[in-house]
């Protein structure tokens, strides 16, 4: 009974962690999901207007081989807290957790902080592909 308990709770907790992300595009590298909730809302407006055309999003990025990190651990998965600035084509990584499986499951193989470097947005890259979601750029 209670091997059936923790695997009905497993599935529980999966489905849910899964359910709320959606894909928005990949490569032959990666595929990116994006957390539409996490998207800061003030009233009506996105958050992101009154910073200055900022958007604050989490994404999950799926790889399809391992990386490795400076430390040596492996991740086949991150989720990442993403800042987008929408004017100036940039990005910057507010934190980050990758895990040992896919999807975000698994161990939790590191988890790191602020980044005070911002990135420019490549075009044709998945990147762009995340900044435009999160933008809502065409």
């Amino acid at each position: 009974m209670k091997k059936l308990t923790l695997l009905l709770l497993l599935l529980m907790v999966s489905t849910n962690v899964f359910s709320k992300w959606t894909k928005i595009g990949g490569n032959d590298e990666v595929t990116s999901y994006i957390d539409f909730e996490s998207i800061q809302k003030e009233g009506n407006n996105l958050l992101a207007w009154a910073l200055g055309n900022k958007v604050k999003v989490w994404m999950l990025n799926d790889y399809k081989l391992s990386q490795i990190q400076i430390n040596g651990m492996k991740y086949y998965s991150d989720i990442v807290h993403y800042e987008f600035d929408c004017e100036k084509d940039s990005q910057l990584v507010l934190s980050a957790k990758g895990f040992s499986g896919h999807i975000g499951l698994g161990e939790l193989m590191s988890s790191v902080g602020v980044s005070n470097a911002t990135e420019e947005i490549v075009p044709g890259t998945i990147s762009e592909i995340r900044y435009k979601t999160a933008c809502d750029k065409k």
